[in-house]
């Protein structure tokens, strides 16, 4: 199950001086899949730049002040090449220096990689990342550009608002190659999801908050699967055409489903979500001046959509 919403933190501008390169880090890749054509050989690289959203060839090359064919050349591409945010580009010659950011140092084993800032591991979420460093979700959201359904991915750096403690854990095992059926499509995964509901019983409903301290009912659905990396929308109707149908009339809700429903300020459009935990029971977070709750499913007229992310 992939991201939906695509929301890069991108890497900051990084130039720094090299001895020799082989390849860049991250090669950008050829659209047309063709072998570049043969140039003047380009002037040595001596720098790396890092690719922003927003970015292409051409601007890139009058903002390093380098010939464009001289910057194809060295990175062995084409004009038609595409460029991701994120990919490192070799710099010819010496082109000219941009306000750069200093160089990230090594992550640490709590994914910090130096006082303010935090690398986003596989199975992050936004509320927590902020619980975790002892700061509040919107400052955090603020600090970097970001909203409450924006998606991070691993690997990206975050900026910590003043006063974030970061928290050192030791590093969960690296995980292996993709497979088909991956973790977070097995029953520990959905145990986890559940788990997770579990946790935020009792806090209060708040629109549009998806934690650590309040939830309205999508905010607690999206949190719960960030948490095995199943990356939603923080909007019900959104929500329920995500994942996998199941038709509840005649096959058993499953731990881990979301089920939708209309509501009575809403009687026309699904504006409800809750988590179930088995077949008659859910975790939602029912309305304003309620808390996130643990109660039964409602019945099978009033559920408009029933989706699976995961298998049980």
């Amino acid at each position: 199950m992939r991201r939906i919403n695509r929301v890069l933190v991108a890497s900051a501008l990084s130039l720094s001086a090299v001895g020799a390169f082989a390849t860049p880090s991250v090669q950008a890749s050829n659209r047309s899949g063709t072998t570049p054509p043969a140039t003047a050989p380009a002037a040595a690289p001596t720098a790396t730049y890092v690719v922003k959203r927003g970015d292409n060839l051409v601007g890139i090359a009058g903002k390093l002040k380098v010939k464009l064919a001289d910057l194809l050349a060295v990175n062995s591409i084409t004009l038609d090449s595409v460029i991701h945010p994120g990919d490192t580009l070799l710099v010819p010659g010496a082109g000219a220096p941009v306000a750069a950011a200093a160089p990230t140092p090594p992550a640490t084993a709590s994914g910090a990689v130096s006082p303010g800032t935090y690398v986003v591991k596989r199975g992050d979420a936004l509320s927590a990342i902020a619980s975790k460093h002892g700061v509040k979700l919107g400052p955090l959201l603020k600090a970097n550009n970001l909203k409450i359904d924006s998606i991070v991915h691993p690997g990206a750096t975050l900026i910590i608002p003043a006063g974030g403690t970061l928290v050192v854990s030791p590093d969960p095992a690296a995980p292996g190659p993709a497979t088909a059926q991956s973790a977070e499509s097995t029953s520990s995964g959905v145990e986890a999801v559940i788990a997770f509901a579990t946790a935020q019983l009792g806090k209060p409903w708040k629109f549009n908050t998806a934690g650590p301290d309040s939830f309205d009912c999508s905010g607690l659905t999206s949190a719960a699967y960030a948490e095995i990396g199943v990356w939603l929308p923080h909007q019900s109707a959104m929500q329920s055409t995500r994942g996998t149908a199941v038709d509840w009339r005649t096959e058993p809700i499953r731990a881990g489903d979301l089920v939708f429903m209309f509501t009575s300020a809403h009687p026309d459009v699904i504006s409800h979500v809750g988590i179930a935990i088995d077949a008659k029971r859910w975790i939602h977070a029912p309305r304003s001046g309620d808390v996130v709750r643990l109660g039964m499913i409602p019945s099978a007229d009033k559920i408009q959509a029933v989706r699976r992310f995961v298998d049980a």
